[in-house]
């Protein structure tokens, strides 16, 4: 991701301004003290407002707890849905920069097992996830953006179909209504239209 891409960035640029410190033939400092310090000041204060967590880091921890599922998954757009229960765990790591969603149930009568890690990137101003399951071996990684509120967070992630053997965008959406959050998926049809998918109500236990 971008941000890491920057924090390496500014580590080197660290050690790079460190480097400078070191005396030269004629027994002198490329730098004055003072004029580093002040470089490495300021890539401080850069990579400590990056990884503050802000308002959109305190609209996630709507998410946090434990939770019983109810869900309903549609294969195909005019297919009845399917039906299961299961329980779901979000906590919070790394000072609240994330939230690690966890699950447990039955999808298709199989069991089901899933974690991931969604968050709010600071430097590119868009909320981030990550998703993998025992239903694949891929890793989904999307992006989105929040209401004002924060009552409402939409993701995209690009992922490969393996039965159409094309590349998809999928949309899903978390709704938060207090003890209670709806997350829905959704696809595209064979008719080019998007269609919902999945939806998992949550109730907090």
């Amino acid at each position: 991701m971008r941000i890491r891409s920057l924090v390496l960035t500014l580590v080197g640029g660290l050690l790079l301004v460190a480097g400078t410190a070191a005396p030269t033939a004629s027994g002198q400092a490329a730098q004055q003290p003072d004029a580093q310090q002040q470089q490495v000041d300021e890539m401080m204060q850069v990579i400590a407002k990056l990884a503050t967590p802000g308002e959109h880091h305190k609209h996630l921890e709507q998410l946090v707890g434990a939770w019983s599922t109810t869900s309903k998954f549609w294969p195909a757009p005019d297919a009845p849905p399917m039906e299961s229960t299961g329980e779901a765990v979000h906590q919070p790591v790394l000072g609240g920069r994330f939230i690690h969603v966890t699950y447990k149930g039955v999808m298709m009568d199989t069991p089901f097992e899933g974690m991931g890690f969604i968050g709010y990137d600071n430097y590119q101003q868009k909320h981030v996830d990550f998703w993998i399951d025992n239903f694949g071996t891929l890793m989904l990684v999307g992006e989105g953006s929040c209401s004002e509120d924060g009552k409402t967070v939409t993701m995209f992630t690009t992922a490969d179909d393996p039965i159409s053997k094309t590349r998809k965008t999928l949309r899903s959406v978390y709704t938060f209504r207090g003890d209670q959050y709806t997350l829905e998926m959704f696809d595209t049809g064979p008719d080019g239209q998007e269609f919902r998918t999945l939806e998992i109500i949550h109730t907090r236990k």
